[in-house]
């Protein structure tokens, strides 16, 4: 996962890792939600890596991280499946019992 340590990419690393998932990601800081995500077996390299998606079948990214980005240029080029944000919401959705809030203030309390 590109961009791992965003808050809403971190939260799907957590999701993937509670369904059983072996996840990696990546991001270009030390943060608190590195560290976190860590505590919890999600594999973390810093700064972005190219090498860090060899052996990966699907890469993902946060909205923040652009199309050329060294990691996703690499998997691509590797034949990994690349997959947006929401597109990886969407192949987890199915999986589990979802609720959706929706609005403009407030969604995080």
């Amino acid at each position: 996962m590109v961009g791992v340590g965003g808050p809403g990419t971190s939260a799907i690393a957590i999701i993937l890792r509670e369904m059983g998932h072996d996840v990696s990601g990546s991001d270009v800081r030390e943060s608190q939600v590195l560290e976190r995500l860590r505590s919890l077996g999600v594999r973390i390299n810093v700064p972005h890596d190219p090498k860090a998606i060899v052996g990966c079948d699907i890469v993902t990214s946060s909205a923040a991280v652009r199309d050329n980005n060294v990691e996703l240029t690499a998997a691509r080029a590797a034949g990994a499946k690349v997959m947006t944000r929401a597109e990886m919401l969407g192949w987890i959705s199915p999986q589990a019992t979802t609720v959706a809030v929706a609005g403009t203030h407030g969604k995080t309390t």
